[in-house]
């Protein structure tokens, strides 16, 4: 067994062992358990490029514990970053990540010995591993959440399709709403375990498609792989190997029906506003508010400042504004006037401070994209339009309307005087819409705004089947005749099957846009 340590400021870092008879190996104690600790660095006379070093010859069997010491830190307000590189049995692992402040301790790696004989195959991933290499990465997490983990240096990527056709991988790292923010042993990195993370604060509803890719084999034999797909809190763990550039392995495809809305949890002067959890670089957030329809918060007066200072305490996070260092500017283009700068801000302090951050106490402060600092957690979103579609709504409208219900029950409600249509493909292909009413026991028997000269306020459409046919249903609904072409409609779009409803929301905009809403599997049809 050989452990070794290097990083790369005037920092005294040491390096510390538990040994399976009780012994502690450090700098007060360079021998213990049959370990020696021969090479300890920055103590006293401080080098560039220091390192430490503990190998043991003839390792005893047991349990073991490698953890790392910031014992006295001389870079103050700068992290220093190690690269500790484990050797056991001739199998090296590596493991890197930063650490500050006198005092702070780190623990690498705990394992068990089994003697010269054991495999020197480097372990297959585990959940217990996974968790622990997604926190030292500070991964995010949300109501889906995909996490990749694998055993070699192989460049092995995860990449999912989102219900819009959008595509989450090392090369678009954020779309329909989720985000890519750990991405392991891609370009010139090699660590033997690797891992990568996708998470969806706000996900869409709709149906998810997620494989993984062998970008690059590096390493003789098959590498190990455990992909944890969460959903709502639920989670299953897919395991198998992976070989050869360009190998594509699908994973898993789904459906998620979790989505309540699609724009913010609390409104104000007619916009809709949300908060989100999630360490991202300022571009990176614009973009996740764009997925969804958004933009980051512009924060335009005194009133709306207040708003979210109410809304939202004690959070911070980046907000719409973006500079040169002197002249800012909102993301939605509209005329810089009001602000809320904290003192001496902006201040561009590092020549790269360009972009508008919410902090200490809800004052604004200038950043630089990636937040070197590390003083944001999240991000603003903010929608210009505010709906009051709602199941209560879409109640009273079908009710209004006199619409029927069956076994099946497909609804669709929307805000503003477009002809929205429902779609719906039947098990045998037939499909049932304006132009062909009813099939294989399914029936349009509401159509709301197909005639112009009679619009309805609170337009709803409506399909059901008293007797639906075994098979697989798609819904879908299109935009026949844009009439308002300068905003989105928003729709709400429910499926009922038998006492099981699920709400779809989304927006939809231009003549002839279709939207896939669902497919589903009914089976309750007797023979």
């Amino acid at each position: 067994i050989t452990v070794s340590m290097l990083w790369g400021t005037a920092d005294d870092l040491d390096l510390h062992m538990n040994t399976p008879d009780g012994g502690h190996i450090y700098y007060g104690n360079r021998d213990a358990g049959g370990g020696t600790l021969d090479v300890d660095m920055n103590a006293h006379d401080i080098v560039a490029s220091p390192i430490e070093n503990i190998y043991f010859p003839t390792p005893a069997d047991g349990h073991y514990k490698i953890y790392i010491r910031d014992y006295r830190d001389r870079t103050d307000g700068q992290s220093t970053h190690y690269l500790v590189r484990v050797v056991i049995n001739g199998q090296e692992r590596t493991f890197e990540g930063d650490i500050d402040a006198t005092g702070t301790e780190i623990t690498i790696l705990e394992f068990d010995y089994l003697g010269p004989e054991t495999s020197s195959e480097p372990p297959a991933p585990t959940e217990e591993s996974m968790n622990a290499l997604l926190n030292a990465a500070g991964a995010g997490a949300g109501d889906i959440t995909v996490s990749l983990a694998w055993n070699t240096i192989d460049d092995v990527d995860l990449h999912i399709i989102n219900p819009d056709e959008s595509h989450i991988y090392y090369s678009n790292r954020s779309a329909g709403g989720g985000t890519l923010d750990v991405d392991a042993n891609a370009g010139s990195q090699r660590i033997t375990d690797p891992v990568e993370n996708i998470y969806y604060a706000a996900p869409s509803n709709g149906h998810y498609r997620v494989y993984i890719h062998e970008f690059s084999d590096r390493s003789d034999g098959t590498t190990e792989y455990m992909v944890r797909v969460t959903i709502g809190g639920e989670s299953q763990v897919f395991r198998g190997t992976i070989d050869s550039t360009g190998t594509d392995i699908e994973i898993i495809e789904f459906d998620y029906g979790g989505a309540t809305g699609g724009l913010g949890d609390s409104t104000f002067g007619g916009h809709s506003y949300a908060y989100y959890e999630g360490s991202m670089s300022w571009t990176e957030a614009r973009a996740y508010c764009q997925t969804m329809g958004g933009h980051l918060v512009t924060i335009t007066s005194a009133e709306e400042q207040a708003f979210l200072e109410a809304t939202y305490p004690g959070t911070q996070g980046w907000i719409g504004c973006y500079g040169d260092g002197s002249t800012w500017n909102w993301v939605t283009g509209e005329a810089w006037g009001y602000t809320n700068w904290n003192s001496g801000e902006p201040n561009n302090q590092h020549g790269d401070e360009w972009f508008g951050h919410l902090y200490s106490g809800m004052h604004w402060n200038d950043l630089n994209n990636e937040d070197t600092g590390h003083y944001h957690s999240g991000f603003y979103c903010e929608w210009d339009t505010m709906s009051d579609l709602n199941e209560s709504t879409l109640n009273e409208s079908l009710e209004n309307a006199g619409a029927l219900s069956g076994e099946v029950t497909i609804s669709v409600a929307w805000d503003s005087e477009d002809d929205i249509d429902l779609h719906v493909f039947t098990p045998n292909g037939n499909r049932i819409y304006w132009g062909d009413t009813a099939w294989d026991g399914g029936v349009l028997d509401v159509d709301a705004n197909s005639d112009e000269d009679d619009l309805s306020t609170s337009p709803v459409e409506n399909i059901y089947f008293a007797e639906p046919i075994n098979g697989e249903y798609w819904v879908y609904i299109m935009c026949y005749e844009d009439r308002t072409p300068d905003r989105d409609t928003n729709y709400l779009v429910r499926v009922t099957v038998g006492e099981d409803s699920q709400v779809y929301r989304g927006t939809i905009n231009g003549d002839d846009e279709a939207i896939e809403i669902v497919g589903f599997q009914y089976n309750g049809a007797s023979d």
